[in-house]
């Protein structure tokens, strides 16, 4: 999975988390051990089925993106388990529809998904409230520039709260 199809990947989870109701922590393209990417949500307020389709749709929209589905379930093997898991848990083992629903919500979040990998290409890692704006940025709620204008509010709030100085 190269790293376009890993931002791709990432923003499909993201994307997922923030609109099915969980709390998107971070998402990220930097590499750690045994991942080359990863979205970290930091509720499960939700159903078990939206938990499941979010697990899913980062492989939706990595092939959706162009990647070969074997190669791309191969990456995505720990969000195919984990779901299984859950469908086990609670009595069910068909993947399919939820698999199914999770490409849905992929195409129906297309452009939001896109701007999400883009950002992920060109900034690498992105946080909980800056997720936010970029999707409402994507969904046309919010500009370009009031991106800007929160990151570089951020960034002069991280400075101060490490006590630097410019």
């Amino acid at each position: 999975m190269g790293e376009s199809k890993t931002a791709f990947h990432e923003a499909g989870h993201a994307v997922a988390d923030c609109r099915l109701g969980f709390v998107c922590g971070i998402v990220s393209i930097e590499p750690r051990p045994g991942t080359r990417g990863h979205a970290v949500h930091l509720s499960e307020d939700g159903s078990d089925d939206d938990l499941i389709i979010a697990l899913l749709a980062g492989y939706a929209a990595a092939v959706r993106a162009g990647g070969d589905p074997v190669q791309e379930k191969e990456g995505a093997w720990s969000d195919f388990e984990r779901a299984s898991e859950i469908l086990e848990r609670t009595g069910r083992t068909d993947l399919a529809p939820h698999l199914a629903r999770a490409e849905t919500f992929v195409r129906d979040n297309w452009s939001a998904i896109e701007r999400v990998a883009a950002e992920l290409i060109e900034w690498r890692t992105i946080e909980g409230q800056e997720l936010e704006v970029v999707l409402e940025v994507a969904d046309g709620n919010a500009t370009d520039a009031d991106l800007a204008r929160f990151r570089l509010m951020s960034r002069a709030s991280d400075s101060r709260q490490r006590g630097e100085h410019g």
